[in-house]
């Protein structure tokens, strides 16, 4: 009991790597860390800083940009949304993998090194096209080594992969281009670059007419909602089965390792939408 309780809380395994380190099964390591210990898996989330002065940065672009829907309702949609991503080469915390099993919410803090070996892949998408992703990686002979993202190689990427592919589609004219406020976004031969490109009325960014605000969300089409757990499509259909089954809803979610949020919010988005849409030869 001592020893499930001590790799409970230590916040770096997960139930079924504590069962198989102890050498029990993992359904017995739940039922003792749920119903005899009395924990619950709490999960790291991150979250972004938010200061005083950012609330009115915010509401001024968000008029700004209600005013250019207004005045043309695809405009949103043309928007080019980019962003780069880093993938650790040795191992972060895993939110989903590592919970920290607690009677009560721990609320606490961890911190990482800012950094660290790992990949940069860059992504762009407006509402009906995806641009990459192209990644800022090499592997020679020795391995993988990581290459940063300056404004030389960002310049390259922009004028020798993104434009292309924007004018392949024949979209140059048309989209808005947004980019977060990286030093290497808004260097001075980036930004001459980009307005040449794209005229300065269609660029969103830190250091142009129209700054992405700071401490936003990037991507924030796709951030919206990061707060849920998102469920593969494997997942909800093991969810909805096991409902249709005869599950109740907390016995599937220690069963998949979710919340009972998660899984609940699967089966009602199933039950208000998914049951009744016809699927293709379903006679």
């Amino acid at each position: 009991m001592e020893a499930i309780a001590s790799e409970a809380a230590s916040g770096t395994n997960s139930a079924r790597e504590a069962a198989r380190r102890l050498g029990l099964p993992p359904s017995s390591v739940r039922n003792i860390l749920r119903r005899i210990l009395q924990l619950y898996p709490y999960k790291l989330q991150s979250c972004h800083e938010l200061l005083p002065a950012d609330t009115a940065q915010k509401e001024t672009f968000a008029k700004w940009a209600f005013s250019k829907m207004e005045q043309d309702s695809t405009w949103v949609f043309n928007i080019l949304w980019t962003y780069e991503a880093h993938f650790s080469f040795h191992g972060d915390v895993n939110n989903h993998n590592c919970p920290i099993w607690a009677t009560s919410n721990p609320r606490e803090y961890t911190q990482k090194p800012l950094h660290s070996p790992k990949g940069t892949a860059w992504c762009g998408f407006t509402g009906s096209f995806i641009i990459g992703p192209f990644f800022e990686t090499q592997c020679p002979v020795n391995g993988w080594i990581t290459e940063a993202v300056n404004a030389q190689r960002y310049l390259t990427l922009l004028r020798e992969t993104v434009v292309p592919c924007l004018i392949q589609r024949g979209q140059i004219a048309n989209v808005t281009f947004m980019q977060d406020g990286a030093t290497s976004h808004t260097a001075n031969p980036v930004k001459a670059f980009l307005i040449q490109t794209f005229g300065e009325d269609r660029i969103v960014s830190r250091r142009w007419r129209y700054p992405w605000p700071p401490r936003f969300p990037d991507l924030a089409p796709k951030t919206s909602g990061s707060h849920y757990e998102q469920l593969s499509e494997f997942e909800r259909g093991r969810i909805i089965g096991l409902r249709e089954a005869g599950w109740a809803n907390r016995r599937i979610a220690r069963h998949m390792g979710r919340s009972d949020a998660a899984t609940g919010r699967c089966w009602q988005e199933w039950m208000d939408s998914g049951r009744f849409q016809r699927h293709d030869g379903s006679g």
